[in-house]
């Protein structure tokens, strides 16, 4: 029995240690993993929202709080949509997508310029992973 009851208790606290923070608070969580795509690794994350309305909303609350990661190197945004914000940190370079009323955030494993971070994830962006 106490054989038992060690084992269970050793799966939580594995299981506990293994989980991966979440990056995007806001919105209802729909998946997060790490994908290699051209020989780099990316972490995505995604969150949905219930309309378009509440995408926008949620997603003007989690650019700013993508900031809080570190000290931000460089940032990039799209001025005439507002659906995308790329920042570099010294570790990594994440890009902040809106599309209709889901919100994805992809993520380097390792620093890259915005302009080669780009042209990586260009296929992924959009597309269902």
């Amino acid at each position: 029995m106490l054989f038992v009851l060690l084992f269970i208790f050793s799966l939580i606290f594995i299981f506990a240690i293994r989980k991966k923070t979440r990056l995007l608070h806001f919105g209802t969580f729909r998946f997060a993993k790490t994908i290699t795509h051209n020989q780099h690794r990316f972490y995505l994350e995604e969150v949905a929202f219930d309309n378009r309305q509440q995408a926008i909303h949620g997603y003007f609350q989690l650019a700013p709080a993508l900031q809080n990661y570190g000290k931000v190197q460089e940032t990039e945004y799209d001025f005439f949509d507002f659906y995308s914000v790329v920042l570099r940190f010294d570790d990594c370079t994440m890009k902040l997508v809106r599309r209709l009323d889901n919100v994805r955030l992809i993520k380097s494993e390792t620093p890259m310029s915005i302009a080669e971070f780009e042209q990586q994830i260009a296929e992924i962006v959009y597309r269902e992973v």
